[in-house]
């Protein structure tokens, strides 16, 4: 059963328990962006942009690599993921009463 939330500029689709599986947020100018929610995995529109996991998450990146001649920039996760993406983990750090730091 679902419950369909509308506050705007957003629009949720939860579950009656009260599990968001998707919202749309649609801004006063451009284009609605929806992002959805399945088990783990987190996409915007039809790209994963991270999967959650108990002590952090795995997020999608875009490699880069530049280089001016003065300076140098490389941007690289540390596995690989399907589709040729890239992933990095960011791990998230809690104190003594669970708040995330």
């Amino acid at each position: 059963m679902q419950a369909i939330i509308t506050e705007p500029p957003q629009f949720f689709t939860a579950t009656i328990p009260g599990t968001i599986w998707k919202t749309v947020f649609t801004p006063t100018s451009g284009t609605a962006k929806a992002t959805t929610y399945i088990n783990e995995f987190v996409y915007q529109g039809d790209s994963l942009q991270y999967i959650n996991f108990e002590e952090g998450r795995v997020r999608v990146i875009t490699t880069v690599s530049a280089n001016n001649g003065y300076d140098g920039l490389a941007i690289d996760g540390n596995m690989d993921l399907p589709n040729s993406k890239r992933g990095a983990y960011d791990y998230f750090i809690r104190d003594y009463q669970q708040n995330v730091r």
